[in-house]
């Protein structure tokens, strides 16, 4: 039972801890996308001409939505990461006092 109380722990700082790296990222992409659109409207290009570079406009004007893609997405990826590490460590908590048994035998 200490175990998978430990367990659930470490689900629960690795969901925050992929959660916030990817937050982190969402607001890398979409700083970089507002940087290089700048720079380009500052050269005399309009909007269209960054949009035709593969900037979609929504990450541009509306930076929350790179945030939250970054959000989603990290939060994604630790709660895949997260769940087979529990997966992990209940088959461990399972299977580890049957081999203690046995070796005593």
């Amino acid at each position: 039972m200490i175990l998978l109380a430990g367990a659930a722990c470490i689900v629960l700082l690795l969901g925050i801890l992929f959660g916030v790296a990817g937050i982190t990222i969402g607001l890398f992409i979409s700083f970089s996308a507002g940087c290089i659109i700048i720079i380009l409207e500052k050269f005399g290009f309009e909007n269209d001409f960054a949009i035709a570079f593969g900037f979609p406009a929504a990450m541009v004007m509306h930076s929350s939505i790179a945030y939250l893609a970054g959000f989603i997405l990290g939060l994604k990826g630790g709660l895949i990461l997260s769940s087979l590490l529990l997966i992990i460590l209940v088959l461990v908590a399972l299977f580890l006092p049957t081999a203690r048994l046995k070796n005593k035998e």
